[in-house]
């Protein structure tokens, strides 16, 4: 499931930007 990994990638993404 690539979309679930995306999703992963996607709220570490917002986490750094916090």
């Amino acid at each position: 499931m690539l979309q679930l990994g995306n999703a992963v990638r996607d709220a570490l993404r917002h986490t750094a930007v916090l």
